[in-house]
């Protein structure tokens, strides 16, 4: 059960970095806009679970 839950963290935690990095790496060293950036996509990827408790990134 532990094992399943580090997985699924893990996973989570990858998927929602690899969108941060997806949609930042062009914006350049404006850093006030990849932290604006960076909270609102961690904001959707945690409120975007469908009931199921599947993550859903859009």
């Amino acid at each position: 059960m532990y094992t399943t839950s580090a997985i699924t963290n893990l996973s989570m935690s990858s998927l929602i970095a690899f969108r941060i990095w997806k949609a930042t790496r062009n914006i350049g060293k404006n850093k006030a806009r990849y932290l604006r950036v960076a909270s609102l996509l961690y904001a959707k990827a945690i409120h975007s679970r469908s009931p199921s408790g599947i993550l859903i990134l859009c």
